[in-house]
């Protein structure tokens, strides 16, 4: 089925109409097609980051071994918003009393089970059954 996959993306079929011919979820399309083709896929293409920050300290010096990431909590929510803040049906942040991110759940796309990362030095990572265990182990995490 990843060949057959292959051959149509090869063709520029897209990704919903080979769903649709053959029958497929869009999930089980997109993991034939990385199966055997993903390098294949994208090596016409030019690297890009996959986001870029507007602020000043996006721009980091060449050869610098590590970004300071303060930035990314600086200012960009404000106090008023800590606790959990849904970002979609699937995920959800836990926001500190600073407005900084300490955390982050999201549930898996192919198994029905949730990811929990805890912002920490060093971060943890765990899995758990339920949003409301996920949610539990990310705040635990963060009282260490």
């Amino acid at each position: 089925m990843a060949d057959i996959v292959i051959e149509l993306k090869r063709r520029n079929w897209s990704d919903e109409k080979i769903g649709r011919e053959l029958g497929m979820e869009p999930d089980e399309v997109l993991r034939l097609a990385q199966i055997t083709g993903l390098a294949e896929m994208f090596a016409d293409r030019e690297f890009s980051e996959a986001w870029e920050h507007a602020g000043e300290a996006a721009d980091l010096a060449e050869g610098s071994e590590r970004a300071d990431l303060e930035w990314l909590n600086a200012g960009i929510v404000p106090s008023e918003h800590r606790g959990w803040h849904q970002r979609s049906a699937q995920s959800a942040i836990l926001y500190g009393d600073g407005g900084q991110q300490l955390g982050l759940i999201q549930h898996s796309r192919f198994a029905d089970e949730w990811f929990w990362y805890a912002y920490t030095a060093p971060p943890v990572t765990g899995r758990a059954q339920s949003e409301a265990d996920a949610k539990t182990s990310v705040e635990a995490a963060n009282q260490t």
